[in-house]
């Protein structure tokens, strides 16, 4: 996929909102001004790429929670055989908006200015949140094309998926021809990277997807907040 030249439409309203305020009118003109600030930094300095697998092959095991992928690989996980369930194809995806966004976070945390480097960290998880949404329906739409429906994406660590299994996904993405790395502790470089796989099948139909409605985390900061 490489490059992405990616139409984003952030809004005041929606950054303010994950900053904790119900609407704009609540917050302070010192306070707005800087969220429009951070919003245009944010997409100055993003940059999105994106790569694809094409899994040919997967078998699902609902019953006991095993996924094999390609009669060569094994994950095992209720959440996840749960979510694929239905598949007999899959797609893996890593999408990153650059390494930019986090230097610029870190330098304005340097110099104390935490409430330009917070609301820029929100920023730049919803410009995440865009090409990663971006990649999920244009898989959707190839399946489509070829007679199957999909399922919605989902990354090692969600529920009981173990975060292990995040190197060998790395490895078939082949994050690194979009400049992305992997840590020994399965972390992701840049950090505003994600790693996911979309099922594909027959008897999916998933048209459209929110990632909130699935999420085991309840003290996610994003979760229930559009």
């Amino acid at each position: 996929m490489g490059n992405f030249d990616l139409e984003v439409d952030i809004t005041e309203d929606e950054i303010l909102k994950l900053y904790g305020y119900e609407s704009a009118n609540e917050a302070k003109p010192q306070i707005r001004e800087v969220v429009n600030k951070m919003i245009t930094k944010g997409e100055e300095l993003v940059d999105f790429e994106a790569t694809s697998h094409q899994i040919e092959e997967i078998l699902v095991k609902p019953d006991e929670n095993i996924i094999i992928l390609n009669d060569s690989y094994q994950i095992e996980s209720a959440y996840l055989t749960d979510k694929l369930d239905g598949a007999t194809k899959a797609m893996v995806s890593l999408v990153t908006i650059g390494s930019k966004i986090d230097e610029e976070i870190n330098q304005s945390f340097k110099k104390n200015e935490y409430l330009e480097a917070t609301i820029l960290d929100l920023v730049g998880n919803r410009l995440l949140d865009r090409i990663t949404k971006e990649v999920w329906h244009i898989v959707r739409n190839s399946s489509i094309a070829m007679g199957l429906g999909v399922s919605g994406y989902y990354s090692p660590g969600e529920g009981d998926w173990d975060i292990n299994d995040q190197e060998y996904f790395f490895e078939l993405g082949s994050g690194k021809d979009i400049g992305v790395n992997i840590t020994s502790s399965q972390a992701l470089v840049p950090q505003k990277s994600l790693l996911f796989i979309i099922g594909q099948g027959e008897d999916l139909d998933v048209d459209d997807y929110e990632p909130c409605l699935d999420c085991t985390n309840e003290s996610c900061q994003f979760k229930n907040k559009g």
